[in-house]
């Protein structure tokens, strides 16, 4: 809330993660990090924030939603 977390470098994505932005920013880079088998999701709330999740560029992704007053 009205501030800002990164997540970087060599860490293991859980199968779900819950991204929370209010008034704030998160950045999830993910090119080092090591997935689960199967799908990932990665459910987002933004209000008046911004998210920006990147990828690798092998990993394919499917992305639904809206924002409001952000990114």
């Amino acid at each position: 809330f009205m501030g800002g977390q990164v997540r970087k470098g060599h860490w293991h994505v859980p199968r779900h993660v819950k991204v929370f932005a209010v008034a704030g920013g998160v950045q999830l880079d993910l090119r080092q990090a090591r997935f689960s088998p199967g799908v990932t999701e990665i459910e987002v709330f933004c209000l008046a924030g911004g998210v920006e999740v990147v990828v690798p560029a092998d990993v394919r992704v499917e992305s639904m939603g809206i924002a409001i007053m952000g990114g």
